[in-house]
């Protein structure tokens, strides 16, 4: 009896020692390391789906552009047997103008939004913490890493859209043998058609 009761004590002894407590809390913190990178992944995949959803619908669109823009050109070419396009088609420039527009307002709009977001933690920042020269230094370097980055992207935005204006203008002036300008008001007229009026057939 006495040698059963000591190996069970020394049982209880190797049991101590090994610390199966700190193992079930081991365990815990690993369900919960796991249960936060599926958090994670959940929202990275979320993300990616709304970025391909967008990519998507901008692919159709240029798609759909592309095979208006097609269908124009034949029409110039072909007056005879696609004339039938450049009746269909004759609003297409003013609503792909229109479009392109409205996205760099959005654009516009967002980089707007996030400089005001950037002006408003460097405000709560400054107003928590002591102003010392490497803290001024930092939020500036910030700043104008921030502002150097939205104004290359407008850039980019901007020579973009000078270069579809260019592009519509030289077939414009092409098809029609005017020199005029069609983004000018003065010389597009009062219509707001940017000139398409001398291309009706």
């Amino acid at each position: 009896m006495d040698a059963h009761i000591q190996g069970r004590i020394q049982i209880s002894k190797d049991i101590h020692q090994r610390k199966l407590g700190e193992e079930a809390t081991k365990g815990q913190e690993l369900l919960r390391s796991v249960h936060k990178e599926l958090l994670n992944s959940t929202s990275v995949t979320h993300s990616d789906f709304l970025l391909t959803q967008d990519l998507k619908a901008k692919t159709d669109q240029a798609v759909q552009d592309t095979i208006t823009a097609t269908r124009i050109v034949d029409g110039f070419r072909n007056p005879q047997q696609s004339s039938s396009y450049l009746k269909d088609h004759s609003s297409f420039p003013l609503e792909f103008f229109t479009r392109v527009t409205v996205q760099m307002r959005e654009r516009l709009a967002w980089y707007k939004s996030t400089i005001d977001q950037i002006e408003r933690k460097l405000s709560s920042a400054a107003g928590q913490m002591q102003h010392n020269p490497q803290s001024i230094t930092s939020t500036l370097q910030a700043q104008h890493a921030a502002f150097i980055t939205l104004a290359s992207k407008t850039a980019a935005l901007d020579g973009e859209l000078q270069k579809i204006k260019t592009l519509y203008t030289q077939l414009w002036r092409a098809k029609t043998g005017s020199m005029r300008d069609p983004f000018n008001d003065l010389d597009r007229g009062g219509d707001g058609e940017f000139g398409l009026e001398s291309l009706s057939v």
